[in-house]
């Protein structure tokens, strides 16, 4: 069995930890922003939610902008967030996010009023530490040379993880400013939120934003959630030596975005997890003998519940390190289902 010291292993597990901790950032996000005085302020927040371009020209149709986080307080103040955790190492590739907040550093429709638009809005370039100096280099190179202009609404705020006696997500202004004083104020001091109360907030059960999660997360949330929660309706299998789950991508999609993402009620929010990302995780549990396909979008899981006890890091290890080996024959696939158990039971002699 391979570990965490396994490079494709860790590799994963980076990946992980910078979804949650994206997914951790936009939601402290608005929770620093709307939190005053020991109350929430009136808002409204969506995760990908679709924005339209006012400038677009009558009987012309454009694509829509799909922010991480759009953040609207009260009437008139607005919010376009774009959150990067982790940045490639070649900064040329830096410059597909400069143009990404160029497109939101403009007149939007889809907001939450009468007539869809407010006067203006800000647009917050959400990044770990590490890159908040680098990117605020780009950005003014850019705007020396003449190839970006921005307005004055642009922002970097840095975010990153406190692990001290209370843990929290920090939040602070680095660059740029903010229309409304009473928020650009205590964010260039500095707004750390506990992680404790973005645990109790009932947003907390948000664990998916809209972009793929790496596929092994996904999974984890899938056989310790989802398929553990039909337990109780299902039969141990002697020949597969598990307890056999029919489902199929539609209605496990649907699930999981009740559950943890977004059910695309609205006609401007996005659906997520999506589809794809599920059919891509079933055909996952396929390679590693957990799964079968039986035809179009229908498998049968062979579910374990003694998995259920594993903590999600050693269970992210066990399916980044099972994906990573060869294709499995018939005979292999039913030696290697013990593997993520000694205590499943044996197939009788």
């Amino acid at each position: 069995m391979a570990t965490s010291r396994d490079p494709i292993v860790q590799q994963v597990h980076d990946q992980v930890d910078n979804y949650e901790s994206t997914v951790l950032g936009l939601l402290g996000f608005w929770r620093a922003l709307t939190w005053r005085n020991k109350q929430v302020v009136a808002h409204h927040v969506s995760l990908g939610r679709k924005m339209s371009p006012q400038s677009t020209a009558v009987g012309e149709s454009a694509d829509p902008l799909t922010p991480d986080e759009v953040l609207q307080i009260a009437e008139a103040i607005g919010f376009v967030v774009e959150a990067k955790r982790s940045m490639p190492s070649d900064q040329q590739h830096w410059r597909k996010y400069l143009s990404q907040i160029q497109r939101y550093d403009q007149p939007l429709a889809g907001w939450w009023t009468a007539t869809e638009t407010i006067t203006s809005h800000n647009v917050v370039l959400l990044l770990w530490t590490t890159y908040t100096r680098e990117f605020q280099a780009l950005i003014e190179a850019a705007q020396q040379q003449g190839t970006t202009k921005l307005t004055d609404r642009v922002s970097i705020v840095e975010f990153s993880h406190l692990q001290e006696a209370q843990e929290a997500m920090r939040f602070r202004l680095e660059w740029g400013s903010i229309s409304d004083e009473g928020i650009s104020r205590p964010l260039r001091s500095g707004i750390s939120v506990p992680l404790e109360i973005l645990v109790a907030h009932p947003d907390s059960r948000t664990k998916f934003y809209d972009a793929p999660p790496p596929t092994e997360y996904l999974m984890v949330i899938l056989w310790q959630e989802v398929f553990n929660s039909h337990l109780p309706e299902l039969e141990f299998d002697s020949d597969t030596q598990a307890w056999p789950l029919e489902v199929s991508v539609p209605s496990l999609a649907e699930e999981l975005q009740r559950l943890h993402g977004s059910t695309g009620d609205d006609p401007r929010e996005r659906r997520f997890p999506r589809q794809s990302w599920v059919h891509t995780a079933l055909e996952a549990f396929c390679k590693i003998g957990l799964a079968q396909h039986i035809e179009d979008d229908r498998y049968l899981v062979l579910f374990k519940p003694t998995l259920r006890t594993t903590s999600q890091r050693d269970l992210i290890s066990r399916f980044s390190s099972h994906r990573s080996a060869k294709p499995l024959d018939e005979t292999s696939l039913q030696e290697q289902l013990p593997l993520f158990s000694t205590e499943t039971p044996r197939r009788s002699s």
